[in-house]
């Protein structure tokens, strides 16, 4: 494991931080409730939270000291992390993951206040049953330790469970934060652009954004078809392109489905989007889409990923029905 912390400055500058922050000086809760669809954030939020519990220089999470070290080799004694894999959680994990939280705090730096994290990822994967396991230790919880679970779906968490917790949820970030962030990582101008528009405000979706080559590439391609498919033949055309790209198809529809969000933005109010090369492709878009033929388009995309997600379904045709409901869309709401 490595002991860089990604997002850091945003995650410490987040409102969900700081509202844990707070509890420091009257103590941590029982348990917290982490909401957030962002996996990778939601990890370095846990590992971000434990440095701050543990640092040396009295919970500023400095990142370099000795002890914020152990915790970023995951090497601490009393900062336990569990389902970094993001796997469905059984019941015999969810056991060993209970057993580790009734053992006594070490914190030999702090003898006076004995504290054990224990940082449980997506508990939303695991069943009823194994959610259940986790509830008694919620009941009757052990004295001096914090449980933080992070949940992508809240309402896939018992309602026991969340009664027990503090909810905390993860920051939706800015598209300034986010640029700041990946010019840290040395993303390239381009790629970083094209991730901030399409990370819906998630550090991780956008930093896989940026690394991944590929995307730019189905970026450009929808770009490109939103502005120039304007006949029948386009649209023959564009979908030979996606016959192509096929292993792509639901990642092409999201792509669009936030360059169309970003239009009706525009068309609204072009003062709302940051100048830069991405608003540009949303302005040339925009010069071809009204505000009601973005919205209905953007409810084509919606069925058809509905469309994809059923059995034995035919993704070309799929294609073929989207993209001439999206050509009638900007006839007919001109």
């Amino acid at each position: 494991m490595s002991e860089e912390l990604l997002f850091s400055n945003a995650l410490k500058s987040s409102k969900a931080f700081n509202l844990i922050k707070n509890d420091f000086s009257l103590g941590l809760g029982n348990a917290y409730l982490i909401i957030s669809q962002d996996d990778e954030a939601v990890q370095s939020f846990f590992r971000l939270i434990a440095c701050a519990v543990f640092c040396d220089q009295h919970h500023s999470a400095c990142l370099e000291c000795d002890t914020c070290l152990q915790v970023l080799h995951y090497n601490h004694p009393d900062a336990k992390f569990f389902n970094q894999e993001k796997n469905t959680i059984k019941a015999e994990s969810m056991r060993y993951f209970l057993e580790e939280s009734r053992k006594a705090p070490v914190n030999l730096k702090n003898e006076k206040e004995p504290h054990l994290l224990i940082f449980i990822e997506r508990l939303d994967l695991s069943s009823e049953k194994v959610m259940n396991f986790l509830l008694k230790s919620l009941e009757e919880p052990p004295a001096g330790v914090s449980f933080f679970l992070g949940t992508a779906n809240e309402s896939g968490v018992l309602e026991t469970i969340k009664s027990r917790c503090r909810k905390v949820y993860l920051d939706i970030f800015t598209d300034d934060v986010i640029l700041e962030e990946l010019k840290s990582l040395n993303v390239p101008e381009e790629s970083a652009e094209i991730a901030v528009a399409c990370a819906d405000g998630q550090l991780g979706k956008a930093r896989r954004i940026a690394m991944d080559e590929d995307y730019a590439k189905s970026y450009k391609l929808v770009v490109d078809l939103l502005t120039n498919m304007k006949k029948s033949s386009d649209v023959i055309f564009y979908s030979n392109i996606f016959e192509k790209r096929m292993d792509n198809n639901m990642e092409l529809l999201n792509i669009m489905s936030i360059l169309l969000r970003n239009v009706t933005v525009y068309n609204t109010d072009p003062f709302m989007l940051r100048d830069g090369p991405i608003k540009e492709d949303i302005k040339k878009i925009a010069a071809t889409f009204s505000v009601s033929a973005a919205e209905h388009s953007i409810l084509a995309i919606n069925d058809a990923k509905k469309k994809l997600y059923a059995p034995a379904c035919n993704p070309q045709a799929i294609a073929d029905y989207l993209l001439f409901s999206i050509l009638e869309a900007k006839h007919i709401w001109r």
